[in-house]
């Protein structure tokens, strides 16, 4: 269970869902109501399916690859570190 939470906590972090909604308002700037909520609901549904095919396939893509769980973590580390440093 301890895993999980630390998963969602860690893609939370990741999606940063309040930026999220900030960017989507600033793009439909005078959208009516409706098409706002569906452009997110179209967003969200997107973002959903990568996710569940990224939980379901994604062993087998990276041994597909060759590339193992360590050295993913250990890029995907440098990557999320990068994008920090830069947003300094």
């Amino acid at each position: 269970m301890g895993n999980y939470i630390h998963s969602i906590i860690g893609i939370l972090a990741v999606i940063n869902p309040m930026v999220c909604g900030a960017m989507l308002l600033n793009m439909e700037g005078n959208s009516q109501k409706k098409d706002m909520i569906n452009d997110g609901i179209k967003a969200m549904l997107a973002v959903m399916a990568i996710l569940l095919i990224s939980v379901v396939l994604g062993k087998s893509i990276l041994n597909a690859f060759g590339i193992s769980m360590d050295a993913f973590k250990a890029v995907g580390g440098i990557i999320l570190s990068m994008i920090g440093f830069n947003m300094l």
